[in-house]
């Protein structure tokens, strides 16, 4: 009986060390490490398909190059808009790449894209995400420049 015993323990522990799970640690795992996902930047981005589209006719969208069937313009590429990277206590420091802050090592994050606002031109203080019309004298509400520093107020 402890012959059995002892062959089916040495057995377990040489099929447990052979297998990797004998003995491994935490931080033997290059998935539990906090910096584990630091770098997916490094690989690539599925690539998007490109788009076709009528510089006249924004509504005909085609999967590749031809001629407008309102126009007959050829209908031209449209680009992706440009990814960019900013710190979040430095934005002054913005990248075209993911990648550490120079200033504070902090990791870079996408720069949301800037959303247009729209304000009345005689009450500045009128903002709303939508054209629409001035709650205070029924001005319509023109697009909003983008450095202005008025408060938001919502309507």
């Amino acid at each position: 009986m402890k012959k059995t015993s002892l062959i089916t323990i040495l057995l377990l522990t040489v099929t447990m060390s052979v297998s990797g799970n004998y003995g491994s640690s935490q931080d033997d795992c290059s998935l539990c490490r906090p910096d584990a996902f630091d770098n997916l930047q490094d690989y690539p981005k599925p690539q998007a398909k490109p788009v076709y589209v009528c510089p006249m006719h924004a509504k005909v969208v085609k999967d590749k190059p031809g001629k407008c069937p309102e126009c007959g313009m050829s209908l031209v590429m449209k680009e992706a808009a440009k990814e960019q990277y900013t710190c979040p206590m430095h934005p002054k420091v913005v990248q075209d790449t993911p990648g550490k802050c120079p200033d504070c090592g902090m990791n870079l994050v996408r720069k949301e894209a800037a959303k247009v606002q729209y304000t009345c031109p005689m009450h500045p203080e009128v903002i709303s995400d939508k054209a629409d019309k001035c709650p205070k004298c029924g001005m319509n509400l023109v697009k909003k420049a983008p450095d202005s520093n008025s408060t938001t107020v919502k309507k």
